[in-house]
């Protein structure tokens, strides 16, 4: 079921609602689920970009203009995996956003470039160990964020643009939102580009986060000044929009993990610029409003730990060498 003009209308955009202060904010908090767990075995170097998906911790390296290296880490702390994306064009490869599956297997969007902004983009895979690759072209649609659903299916936003031209002319009728099972073959899109740009209240894909669960997409996203979250329906592609964290938001709050857990909350962590911290929030779909919701320190680390992927009903939040998962009451 492609939505391109009929469908346009057809998803109902439920309303945006006014982000509520202290006062108006639901009484949220995380409760520990199990204990600390350390990662100490692991390189330094990752922890910015460490991940949680599909029972694992996972990163990794990319270097611009070549294949990515992955990683995936046990919940001790141990390396028990790495692939690097083997590929023997002499074009340039970026890689761009990725997931990790529940087979152990990761996903990422990527293009080569064969001249200036002429590009091929695609949906590349690696298992674990890197024994077992593919790619499946994704034609005109150029992929800027990802992420795999409990059941394996891929989710993503991006938008149709004429590749082989250097002028790149973006397809404004062309769907955003695409749907994929776990091999790549498409099955669903909806809400066209202009429709998006409108949505979400500015143009671009830039500083936006992608999450999903078993009902629900979601994308939040700060530029300019401007922060708004979108929640789509998986089911009938129905739209809420609601603002960002705050009703004035800086230009550099930025917002750095997403995640919907199984009962449908949804959380995010946000880089505020002064002073200079990070804190989470907590979504209340009734009401549609952020509620701010400390999340217990992990260690003798004095900053608040930053949300890194959900698990089935737990969030799962880093800090330092610790990362902890936490259920929202």
């Amino acid at each position: 079921m492609s939505t391109k003009s009929v469908g346009l209308l057809a998803f109902c955009v439920i309303g945006t609602m006014a982000a509520g202060g202290k006062e108006d904010s639901p009484p949220f908090r995380f409760v520990r689920d199990g204990g600390t767990e350390r990662l100490d075995s692991t390189n330094g170097q990752f922890r910015a970009g460490l991940r949680w998906s599909h029972g694992a911790y996972f990163f990794a390296d990319r270097v611009l203009g070549q294949p990515p290296v992955f990683y995936t880490i046990d919940r001790s702390g141990n390396l028990i995996g790495s692939a690097r994306f083997g590929y023997s064009g002499h074009e340039l490869f970026y890689s761009g956003s990725f997931d990790r599956m529940s087979n152990g297997s990761f996903v990422f969007a990527g293009m080569t470039e064969t001249s200036p902004r002429i590009v091929s983009p695609f949906l590349g895979w690696t298992s674990a160990g890197g024994q077992e690759q593919h790619m499946r072209q994704t034609g005109k649609y150029l992929i800027y964020s990802l992420a795999v659903a409990p059941d394996d299916t891929i989710w993503t936003l991006g938008h149709e643009a004429e590749t082989t031209n250097p002028d790149w002319q973006v397809d404004q009728n062309a769907n955003v939102l695409r749907h994929f099972d776990s091999s790549g073959q498409l099955l669903n899109s909806a809400i066209p580009l202009s429709d998006f740009e409108r949505l979400q209240g500015s143009k671009g894909f830039a500083n936006g986060l992608l999450a999903v669960s078993s009902d629900n997409i979601g994308w939040y996203k700060c530029i300019g000044g401007r922060a708004a979250y979108i929640e789509i329906s998986s089911k009938d592609f129905s739209v809420k929009t609601y603002p960002g964290v705050s009703a004035r938001p800086d230009n550099f709050d930025l917002p750095i993990g997403l995640a919907i857990a199984k009962h449908g909350f949804a959380a995010v962590s946000i880089q505020h610029q002064s002073p200079a911290r990070h804190a989470s929030y907590i979504l209340d779909p009734q009401s549609g409003t952020w509620a701010a919701a400390e999340v217990p320190k992990l260690g003798a680390l004095r900053y608040a730990p930053r949300l890194i992927g959900s698990d089935s009903e737990d969030l799962v939040f880093l800090a330092g060498h610790e990362s902890a998962f936490f259920r929202i009451q």
